[in-house]
């Protein structure tokens, strides 16, 4: 922003520098207020300034004015030396910071409009960043304050198709009627207007709010409508079909579902394990390098397949160990993608956001959890070995080997790399610390089902155990062959009947359908293997 205009503003600048770090947050922020509530038409004098800024009233009235324009520039850049002095990092803000960049990338404008924005009063503050360098940045809720204070005849500044300012309104109050009499509510046709217009939706919506009173708008959707949108676009449903069958645009449909999307998505935070190198520009490139790096060794040990072990179970031992040097690059790998997701998560914001914005960090977030698939794959041996060593009578190696299939993904997340251990030692402790909890339980369930009063009255008390666990695998085999190959397939590789168990996106993209769509082909074959087992249907012939 360079020089201070008013000598006044200066001084004062000069003289909160050395207040005390508490007092001068609190006068930081009674300075953003003030600047968002300036007007640059008006004059005001140093005495209402100092006042406001920090709640001191010289006994000496100073009656000289200052022009509305020359406070927007100097309490822009008092704002940021200020909060230069108070060495601010950005992990430290309760809420998401965005740079002059993020900020131009959410708004869909051009970094020169956002400078041109600090000049009319856009407060910014200088914050430490994650790379140790100092920049602009802007608080999300001091943005969306800034937009929302945004008058209708200052709506030619901002609207990047350069709306001349007498055909502004005219051309709002036909639009806005136009969206109104198809069945848009206030808040939509911000949203709709702001991206006409290359305006923030926040802004617009404001505008709306103010100058197009008269026209009569739909209700806003209530939080059951809300939920019946979000169900149905997880029944696989298009946005089209939704809105037919409940009656509101499809735009409408698209900014519940986007803004349900987001809120899952910020849920619960995303835990990652940090690593200086996540924060170096080059650090997807150096991590594919170790990814990359193959042992020299061409003698390295081979694992035996267990002849005893079925034949879904061998397949494990063909799949290929990791080297300490590629295991390292692959957690480095996900616990990067996860940093990124974090980092594009935390960036997303319900009223500004854009679908593409909610896809890069569900494309990081999916890239992430096939990096797992890679790990928990090369490790499923593993499971066999330790799931061998505890399999009983009534704690059947399958069941074993299933419940260890998750309890290695869950490994996966919480291994540090950094503490210097292989993998594998890891997932050993994980794997006997679960099946110490559970073998009990399926033994103490096998012998409530091996008692005599809960055996149906055609089954012999005596029958060896062996032999009804095989009766009810071929029972269940049989019930499975009597879906479509779809649900069969969806069902054995989300259960990991014949392999490790897969997410919804990766069988997804096995049959180049959605997540929400294989959720629901799974809940349907639930259902029939349900009813199959009720009405015990005869098997084919």
């Amino acid at each position: 922003m360079g020089m201070y205009r008013l000598e006044n503003i200066a001084q004062l600048a000069r003289q909160m520098r050395f207040t005390p770090i508490p007092r001068r947050l609190d006068q930081l922020a009674l300075c953003e207020d003030f600047l968002l509530q300036l007007q640059p038409d008006q004059t005001y004098t140093i005495d209402q300034v100092v006042l406001a800024i920090t709640g001191y009233q010289s006994r000496r009235p100073d009656a000289t004015l200052l022009t509305g324009v020359a406070l927007q520039h100097d309490l822009g850049l008092l704002m940021e030396q200020v909060s230069d002095s108070l060495q601010l990092h950005v992990n430290s803000s309760p809420e998401p910071i965005l740079t002059i960049d993020d900020a131009a990338q959410r708004l869909a404008i051009t970094t020169k409009t956002i400078q041109r924005w600090r000049r009319r009063g856009l407060p910014a503050r200088r914050f430490t960043f994650t790379d140790g360098k100092r920049r602009i940045g802007f608080r999300l809720s001091t943005l969306q304050r800034f937009l929302g204070s945004t008058s209708a005849q200052e709506l030619p500044a901002y609207a990047a198709g350069g709306l001349a300012r007498p055909r502004t309104l005219t051309w709002l109050t036909d639009r806005a009627t136009c969206l109104a009499s198809r069945g848009y509510w206030r808040s939509l046709v911000g949203h709709r207007l702001g991206r006409a217009g290359g305006m923030s939706p926040t802004a617009l919506a404001a505008i709306v709010r103010e100058h197009v009173g008269q026209v009569d708008f739909a209700l806003e959707p209530t939080p059951e409508l809300r939920r019946q949108v979000v169900e149905l676009d997880k029944a696989g449903q298009s946005h089209r079909q939704i809105a037919s069958a409940l009656s509101i645009p499809s735009f409408g449909v698209y900014r519940i579902v986007l803004e349900s999307r987001i809120h899952r998505l910020q849920r619960k935070p995303l835990r990652f394990i940090d690593d200086p190198l996540y924060h170096q520009d080059d650090a997807a490139a150096a991590i594919d390098q170790i990814v990359g790096q193959q042992v020299a060794d061409a003698s390295a040990e081979i694992t035996p397949v267990p002849r005893d072990l079925p034949p879904y179970l061998r397949d494990v031992y063909r799949i290929a160990t990791l080297t300490p040097a590629q295991e390292r690059g692959l957690f480095l790998r996900y616990h990067y993608l996860r940093y990124l997701a974090s980092q594009a998560i935390q960036l997303l914001d319900p009223q500004l956001s854009r679908w593409s914005q909610v896809g890069v960090a569900q494309n990081l977030l999916q890239n992430a959890a096939k990096v797992r698939g890679q790990i928990v794959a090369a490790n499923l041996r593993l499971v066999v070995s330790v799931a061998r060593k505890h399999a009983r009578p009534g704690a059947l190696l399958m069941e074993l080997a299933s419940e260890g299939n998750m309890v290695l993904m869950r490994a996966v997340d919480t291994f540090d790399i950094h503490r210097g251990h292989r993998f594998s030692t890891y997932g050993v402790y994980a794997l006997m610390k679960a099946f110490a909890r559970c073998i009990p339980a399926m033994l103490a369930q096998q012998s409530h089902l091996a008692s005599p009063e809960s055996l149906p009255e055609r089954c012999d008390p005596s029958t060896d155990l062996a032999t009804r666990t095989s009766d009810l695998r071929e029972e269940v085999n049989h019930l499975i062959s009597r879906l479509d190959r779809r649900e069969q397939d969806i069902l054995s590789h989300r259960f990991g009947l014949n392999a490790a168990p897969q997410t919804f996106q990766q069988i997804g993209s096995r049959h180049n359908l959605s997540r929400q769509r294989i959720v629901q082909i799974e809940r349907q074959a639930l259902a029939k293997l349900r009813d199959l087992a009720q009405h015990q249907l005869p098997g084919p012939k």
